[in-house]
This record gives C-alpha cells, structure tokens and sequence, in this order.
C-alpha cells in the first residue's frame, strides 16, 4: 500500500509539472506584443449609407509572421486638395445607434484585440454624416484620402476611401470613431448584414 501511495504521489507531482510547464507555454501568448507598424496593411474596404449617414469600414491584415494586438481608436486626419488637411472634429465612441453601425454592444468596454500571424484581420468604422443641414456647405469638407493612426504604434497609414462609384466624398461635421475590433465587420458582435 506504501509503494501504491508513493507512486501516486510521484505520478502527480510529475503530471502536476507538465501541467504547470504547459500553462506556462499557453499563456506566454503573444497577445501582450503590440503590432509594428511594418506588420500592418490598412486599407478601405467598403461602405454602407442612406439617408445622409454614412458607415466606412477599414480593414487591418497582420502581414507578418507573428501574431499581435492593438487596443484602442484610431485617430484619422482627412486630406483635400494637394494634401491639405482638413478640419474634422472627432468623437471616440464604444457603442453605435440605429444610423451608426460600427462598434460595440451596449456596455461592453473597449478591449484588445489579437491579429493572428500571416493574415490575421481585424477592423474598425467610422461614422459620419455627408449631407449638410440646411443650404448651406459650411462644415462640410471634400475628401478622399484620409491619414490614419493607430493606437500605440507610430506613424501613419494612407488610406484611400471609398472609390467615387460609391457616391462618397463628403464630410458634413463631426465624425465618431469606433474602437479596433477583431475580424472584417467592423462590429462587435459581428453583424452578418455587413
């Protein structure tokens, strides 16, 4: 009976370490390394809109070999005419409405999202408005390039909206961004209508 409980204590305190080693393997994951900006592609991926709202969402591809994260809004300056920028005020919001499609669930906080090695994807949306109130143009801005950092990596990334078969090329006021999500819908839970 001795032999039986020794062994038992010797099977467990062997298995006990492999379990602990493998943990510790799982949980070295590289979801705490931040995205470079050399690992990233950004770039438009489509539209929805109606009714003078407008949704544009982007998409973030990991090109390199090792997974990484990002957290957080992106920030985005609009150019004009021989690259001038332009004058949009922005606005971070989690959550969306009924016209703004983009973000997270009620009450879900902005969390970090893991772009998988080799393709991994995630997004993000803005949302605006393209028609003015009232007559009058003021407030309005002509755009279709727009300079974008995201958060915790330096530099930016050029990014040209959506393409004029769309019917876009205006800013009418402020825009609101929305929080890096991970897969293509920009939205969190992803919506199958997108």
């Amino acid at each position: 009976m001795r032999r039986f409980q020794i062994g038992v204590l010797i099977a467990a305190l062997v298995f006990g370490s492999l379990a602990t080693n493998f943990g510790q393997l799982s949980g070295a994951s590289t979801t705490d390394k931040t995205c470079v900006p050399s690992a990233l592609h950004l770039g438009y991926n489509k539209m929805r809109s109606g009714a003078g709202n407008v949704n544009l969402f982007f998409l973030i591809r990991n090109k390199s070999s090792e997974a990484c994260s990002l957290r957080g809004y992106p920030r985005a300056t609009f150019l004009g005419p021989n690259e001038a920028r332009l004058s949009v005020s922005q606005t971070n919001s989690a959550n969306s409405d009924g016209n703004d499609l983009g973000g997270l669930r009620p009450g879900l906080a902005v969390f970090t999202v893991l772009l998988a090695a080799s393709n991994g994807v995630a997004s993000f949306t803005i949302y605006g408005h393209d028609m003015p109130r009232g007559n009058s143009l003021n407030g309005c801005v002509n755009t279709r390039t727009m300079l974008t950092e995201l958060p915790g990596i330096a530099g930016t990334y050029t990014i040209f909206l959506a393409p004029k078969s769309e019917g876009f090329d205006t800013w009418c006021g402020g825009v609101t961004m929305h929080p890096i999500v991970p897969g293509r819908t920009g939205v969190d839970p992803p919506n199958k209508l997108l």
